[in-house]
């Protein structure tokens, strides 16, 4: 057997999806598996590449290009081991068609799609969606979907029984609470000021993380006499920037660059806020509870998975005036019950998405998919 990973990941940080890869190739190792993960270009010089190559785990370069072109390298990828039954298992969708016309024509390989995010709400998008997952999703042995919305919109394009829940896994072993020494140290490597309660924020995607909901809320709240800064680390720091300079923020939010330890984030704050317009399964409200910080998140799908299941994690509606009255409501509550919910949501989360349940999960699927092998 043979489990090759094609991963359209290419972040500064592992984040959880790294270490999912990993957890799954080390146990495709421990299964008898040759296991392999395939990346694009643009993670070539990422620190999380070499360390996955320290494990032992073989990493493959395929430059992004068209559909057809991913599929003949991904064909030839095949031809390597003619004889061995392969699972093509894809994360996002970069290589999501590819992957299906390279395995065209192979009874003894299965391909899965992994679903993290929830596709474009463009007429045009859903146009091609639409084609992709009805027609090409029935090449497909199963497509995976962090959260239930997730499946129930891909599920009413997909052919019937390809679809399904299948929650993430993460490596709770890299979040744990803070110490006051380390949350000192903390602000004072990120630059933080000291001069009110801390909010973080993790915004990738400007828009789509709600960046801007943020930062009006923080202006709220500011209005309202109470002293909150907010960190937050932009993958469009001109848009951070642009927001803040119009709010007249100033000294009030501090957008961050790329950090060497993401935890930092989380040991600095008060308060994770997540104002998302929309979420998959978003690993960073689970690595806040994970590291003791409780979090106030906009009321959306993938919040509300989070906030169901584990305490700690407060629902509010997604406009800057929601968002400030759920900051203001976690500040005033007393810091010792903030405490107990974030430890009993931590506590769940280990419980429940470590990484080992998670690739036991994994496996049992994968051995559907070729059940003679």
């Amino acid at each position: 057997m043979r489990l090759v990973q094609l991963a359209a990941y290419d972040g500064p940080y592992p984040g959880s999806t790294i270490p999912m890869v990993r957890a799954a190739a080390l146990a495709a190792r421990e299964h008898g598996w040759e296991t392999e993960a395939v990346f694009a270009e643009t993670a070539r010089e990422r620190p999380w590449l070499r360390s996955l190559q320290a494990d032992g785990i073989r990493v493959r370069i395929l430059e992004r290009s068209s559909r057809r072109v991913l599929a003949g390298r991904l064909g030839a990828l095949l031809a390597e081991r003619p004889d061995e039954p392969t699972i093509l298992h894809t994360h996002f969708t970069v290589y999501d068609v590819p992957a299906v016309l390279a395995a065209r024509g192979r009874r003894d390989c299965a391909v899965v799609w992994h679903l993290h995010t929830p596709p474009e709400a463009r007429p045009s998008v859903r146009a091609r969606n639409l084609v992709k997952f009805s027609l090409y999703g029935r090449r497909v042995g199963a497509i995976l979907c962090v959260a239930p919305h997730l499946a129930a919109l891909v599920g009413r394009m997909a052919p019937r029984g390809r679809t399904r829940f299948f929650p993430n896994g993460i490596d709770t072993a890299e979040f744990a609470p803070t110490t006051a020494e380390r949350r000192e140290a903390a602000r004072a490597e990120l630059g933080v000021p000291d001069n009110g309660a801390v909010l973080a924020h993790l915004g990738w995607d400007w828009s789509v993380k709600g960046g801007d909901i943020l930062l009006e809320a923080v202006h709220a709240l500011r209005e309202q006499g109470r002293p909150v800064v907010a960190i937050t680390r932009a993958g469009d720091p001109e848009a951070a920037v642009a927001d803040r300079d119009r709010l007249g923020l100033g000294d009030a939010v501090r957008v961050l660059g790329q950090v060497d330890r993401i935890q930092s984030v989380y040991e600095a704050a008060d308060v994770f806020v997540s104002s998302s317009r929309k979420e998959g399964m978003p690993f960073a409200v689970l690595e806040a509870l994970l590291s003791g910080v409780p979090v106030v998140a906009s009321d959306i799908p993938g919040h509300a998975l989070i906030a169901d299941r584990f305490p700690g994690c407060r629902l509010v509606p997604g406009d800057p005036a929601g968002v400030a009255r759920g900051i203001a409501d976690v500040l005033d509550t007393d810091r010792e019950e903030l405490a107990l919910q974030t430890s009993e949501g931590a506590r769940l989360i280990r419980e429940r998405m470590g990484l080992e349940a998670w690739t036991a999960r994994l496996f049992e699927l994968y051995g559907g998919l070729l059940p003679e092998r």
